[in-house]
């Protein structure tokens, strides 16, 4: 397992939206996603900011508790892996959805069937051990 950072810097970050429009809640900043990757913030794509925002908004998407303070380490480790699975093109052992990707202004072009980039497993994985994915169980 790679080291994040400490605690205290493990708190979501506040972005503005398109044109200021809606706000979003980051779960990881750029020296905790260069970290997780083993490379350095300059080694990042330029328009990191936005894959940690479109990362950041498909787990807020996906999780179906409400968030405390203990799930940051998951957050931001979910947060990261999806940011690593979408610069490496969107590949990991289940899924190639990624036909092409630019950098400058942000264009994903998917796979044959494909809408969206689906969460992947990795980051599934840190968000399900932390208890903030459906399991199947429900209580009356």
């Amino acid at each position: 397992m790679r080291i994040i950072t400490s605690k205290s810097s493990l708190q979501p970050t506040q972005s503005r939206g398109v044109n200021g429009m809606a706000t979003y809640t980051n779960y990881a900043t750029p020296s905790q996603v260069a970290t997780f990757m083993g490379k350095t913030v300059d080694e990042l794509p330029a328009d990191i900011d936005t894959l940690i925002a479109n990362a950041s908004d498909l787990i807020t998407n996906t999780i179906i508790v409400d968030i405390e303070d203990w799930h940051s380490d998951a957050l931001v480790f979910a947060t990261c892996a999806q940011v690593e699975y979408i610069i490496n093109g969107g590949n990991d052992e289940n899924t190639a959805p990624i036909k092409s990707y630019s950098a400058g202004s942000v264009s994903v072009t998917f796979a044959d069937g494909y809408t969206q980039l689906p969460l992947c497993a990795r980051a599934r994985g840190y968000l399900s051990k932390a208890g903030l994915l459906y399991r199947g169980v429900s209580l009356r």
